[in-house]
């Protein structure tokens, strides 16, 4: 599924951490948001156009991915024209509101009417309890009636909302002037069934988080204090091998992490756990390549995907209903950097299409270690 990119015999490691599953009227916040939308979109008229105006949250680190979510959930679905963020954000500067926070009924109808929007959705995650609740409804713009409210409950241990919120996890990507940071946050993936290997045979996995992003030089660096790759956002090998010359300036930072071992990864997942207040995972013995690794099954700490779960993620999960000859499409260029596109050299994470789980660059760019 995955292409090697040329002169990179190197992969990124995978943060990833146990998804907890919920019962009752509390879900993980990505399953709360896409519960929430699938009640909402069933009372909106299929080829309408909608906005998603306004998410607030305690943070405004929250409250992007909130939106973020929320629109990519509302394209899942389908049938519907979702307005682009961009176009939205420029509304929102010419009226001067934040999409972050609180918005009036009249802001977002006007919004709406800016647009070309039919329908208005607003939402947001609050403390509800000791635990959190997302909540949105939607709103007909030139009728101002509101059509369908949804919610759902959080727990206050969901590790999303807690990384996101400041409760534990990395540290926020700063900003830089080339390109923007990734988006924050992990994928939730559902646990599941798939057919794998030759002759097939069914391999089933339990639900777990998974980052959005391979690993970026940045994050590496902020964790291990170090800068192995080769690629730094000034190189790029020419596609007839005959020359290396400059490429245009593009941050080390967004840059995946490359020219790492298996057992630099996993000092990697135990250092970044260790940071986040978690029990890490590993357990490391001997020093060079006679280190002896065993993974604590029970520990809360960031690991290495399994090679089944890796592929179940790659696939898509339980939310795909498509088998893709690439992760996300059956056209390379839409979802993967490779030796067609790529110039010779790795590129930002997340720069081009997810797959149906939300999941950057499962094919191209650079490998994972699992």
């Amino acid at each position: 599924m995955k292409k090697r990119l040329p002169a990179v015999a190197v992969v990124a490691a995978m943060a990833l951490l146990s998804c907890a599953t919920t019962d009752g009227q509390f879900r993980n916040l990505d399953s709360a948001i896409r519960h929430v939308v699938a009640e909402l979109a069933e009372r909106i008229d299929e080829g309408t156009s909608i906005a998603v105006v306004a998410m607030h949250s305690s943070s405004d680190r929250m409250s992007d991915y909130l939106i973020n979510e929320t629109m990519d959930a509302f394209v899942r679905i389908g049938g519907f024209a979702v307005v682009d963020r961009v176009d939205l954000e420029h509304s929102a500067e010419e009226l001067n509101f934040s999409m972050t926070g609180e918005v009036s009924d009249e802001t977002q109808q006007m919004v709406g009417r800016r647009v070309g929007a039919q329908y208005i959705v607003v939402g947001a995650l609050e403390q509800h309890g000791r635990n959190f609740r997302f909540r949105a409804r939607v709103t007909h713009t030139e009728r101002a009636v509101v059509l369908a409210a949804s919610n759902s409950g959080v727990p206050r241990n969901d590790i999303l909302v807690a990384s996101m919120l400041g409760r534990g996890g990395t540290a926020a990507q700063p900003a830089v002037a080339q390109e923007p940071a990734p988006s924050p946050g992990f994928a939730c993936v559902e646990g599941g069934s798939f057919g794998r290997g030759n002759p097939l045979h069914r391999v089933t996995v339990s639900g777990f988080y998974m980052s959005r992003f391979q690993v970026t030089q940045g994050e590496w660096y902020d964790v291990m204090g170090t800068r192995p790759s080769f690629f730094d956002g000034m190189n790029a090998l020419d596609v007839d091998w005959n020359s290396i010359s400059a490429s245009p300036t593009l941050n080390w930072r967004n840059l995946p992490v490359e020219s790492v071992s298996w057992f630099d990864a996993v000092e990697f997942a135990n250092r970044l756990s260790v940071a986040a207040g978690l029990t890490p995972a590993y357990s490391i013995a001997g020093t060079g390549n006679d280190r002896v690794v065993s993974w604590n099954r029970t520990a809360n700490g960031y690991r290495l995907p399994t090679e089944a779960e890796w592929e179940f993620a790659a696939r898509g999960g339980i939310v795909c209903r498509e088998n893709f000859k690439f992760s996300g499409s059956n056209n390379a260029w839409e979802v993967a950097w490779y030796e067609g596109n790529s110039g010779w050299r790795t590129h930002p994470v997340g720069t081009l299409r997810p797959n149906a789980l939300g999941i950057h660059d499962m094919s191209g760019n650079v490998w994972e270690w699992v």
